[in-house]
Formats: structure tokens, sequence, C-alpha cells
């Protein structure tokens, strides 16, 4: 059972100060181009004297100034690599070999979660052409089995699978990718230990905040029988980058985030930490906000069906 101070604990990191939602809309409108993005990027980088610049950014050491706006506008594809890398402190976590030795001591091993993972390798974005191919399945096998053996007391976990494949496709190697993603464990500490208690605790906080900020939503909800666990827990997994045709209907899709927007609120993670997922799943459901609209029964297959009603317009 969770604590009321634990919950008030998790509200309180989600919205410190005035709590206002105002500062975390960029994350959730329209892009700029991307040649005014890549533009305003490239002369900041130039204003520091080059990418080394970007500090190492954590939850307590957090971006400012021009370099928060930035982030919270979009990094562009073409420097989304190496600024998170920046971001993430890369170069001071990297051990040289550590990721091959790993692969070579651990090669013929059978343990449950090789097993668990080998069963999700084909589940993961199998439209997208990088795990259509041995080569991309491959190297996300390899992710995920040296993260496995690298944290025994986490293990693997389904839709740990969701997230390095988003890593891969953005377009780190396997190597980096395993780096990225114990630095990306770390800014969601506890999520998948424990029979998921932090992340319990965090929706029971996503709820007060919900019934106290956003009334009516919550009301909506309740009414419908949808608990905020129902969804919010998938917030903290957005949809991944996909070909423009496809809609993703995995584990981790709850509204229709485009694909900027999605890599857009990676790029506030890595920045800011697990406290921006809290503000990103308050401002989708400010959007709620206005004239009531016609909701679908409890009995509707996927919980995401009343929250694209309760976030589509019209």
């Amino acid at each position: 059972m969770n604590t009321l101070t634990e919950i008030a604990n998790a509200a309180k990191k989600a919205l410190p100060g005035s709590g206002t939602l105002s500062n975390i809309r960029s994350l959730l409108t329209a892009p700029d181009t991307v040649d005014r993005a890549l533009d305003d990027w490239l002369n900041f980088i130039d204003e520091i004297g080059g990418i080394p610049k970007i500090p190492e950014l954590t939850e307590k050491h957090p971006p400012t100034g021009k370099l928060k706006t930035l982030i919270r506008r979009g990094i562009p594809n073409r420097l989304r690599v190496e600024v998170w890398k920046r971001m993430a402190g890369y170069d001071r976590h990297f051990m040289p070999g550590y990721f091959d030795v790993m692969l070579e001591q651990h090669a013929h091993e059978t343990t449950r979660a090789t097993e668990d993972i080998e069963q999700d390798l084909p589940r993961t974005f199998p439209n997208h052409p990088l795990f259509q191919t041995p080569e991309g399945i491959g190297k996300l096998r390899n992710l995920l089995k040296v993260w496995a053996f690298h944290k025994p007391e986490v293990g693997y976990c389904q839709s740990m699978n969701f997230l390095a494949g988003i890593l891969l496709i953005v377009g780190f190697t396997a190597e980096e990718g395993f780096y990225m993603f114990a630095h990306l464990m770390e800014l969601i500490p506890n999520y998948y230990v424990d029979n998921l208690k932090e992340a319990d605790i965090e929706m029971h906080a996503l709820d007060t905040l919900l019934k106290e900020r956003l009334p009516r939503v919550h009301v909506l909800l309740h009414e419908n029988m949808l608990e905020t666990s129902h969804f919010a827990l998938q917030v903290a997994i957005p949809s991944p980058p996909l070909p423009a045709h496809e809609t993703f209907q995995g584990p981790t899709a709850i509204v229709p985030l485009a694909d900027e927007t999605t890599l857009r609120i990676w790029d506030a993670i890595y920045a800011e930490g697990d406290k921006i997922l809290f503000r990103v799943a308050l401002a989708i459901m400010k959007q709620a906000e206005g004239p009531p609209r016609p909701i679908p029964a409890p009995t509707s297959p996927l919980p995401c069906t009343v929250l694209r009603c309760l976030t589509t317009s019209g």
C-alpha cells in the first residue's frame, strides 16, 4: 500500500512552484520548420564552441536559458544523437570494450530474460524497415541482452524492447544505445522493479493532480471506469517514430502523438528527467478541457479509445 506521503512527494516533484502547464505546451505544439530549427541549433553550437560544450544535464541541473528553449522546441534529427549523448554524460559513463566483453561472456547463456527478449524481438515495430532485417534485429537483441546481464536485479521487462528500439531508430549503434538505455533507466528509476511500485506511486500522484487541476477530465475518466493507471503508464513510454503511412497500435500508444512530438518529449526527458512525464500527461489531458464530447462505453476494447475521444476536437 502506497503512503500518502509517497504520493504527495511524487506530485510535488511533478509540478514545483506554481505548477503551470504553459511552459510544457511547446512540446505538444507544431514544431518549427526543420531548416529554422537546425539553423538555430547550429548558431547556438557555434556560439558556445561546439557540441562538446553542451553540459551534462540532470534533474538537479536542468537546462536553462537558450539551451532550455532550444530543447523544448526540439533537437533536429541530424544533431539528436550527439546532443543526447552530451546531455547524458555519455563519455563519462562509456567503458571501452565493456559491451563486447559482455556479449562474448554471455553468448551461449539462456535465461528467463533472454527467452523473453527473443519472444519480443519480432513484436518490436515489425513494420519499421530497421527491424525487417537480421542486422536490425541483431542490434536490438545485443542491446537488450547486455542490459539484462549488466543489471540482473532489474533484468528484462516487457516494453523495454520498445525503448531500446526507439534508440536504434534515432540512430544509435547497439553499443551506444546500451549506454543511453542505461541512462534512461536512471532517469525513470524503479519503474521496472518491485512490481512497478514506483510507477504505481506516480500514477496515484497523477490522479491526485488531475482531480485538483483538471477536474472535468478527472470526472469523465472515472465516470467511464478508467483509472489513471490505464493510460498514464503508457505516457511514460511515448510512441516511436514510424513511417508516415503507419499508425502505431502497440502497448506504448495512448494518444496519437506525431513522430516529432514524441521525439521532442524524449529530448526533454534526457534533459530534465522523469518529471517531464507528469507534465506531458497533464498537458495532453489539458487539451481535453472544453465543451463536453461523447464518450465511448466503458466496454471499449482499449482505454486509449476514450482518451482519443477526449483529446480530439470536433
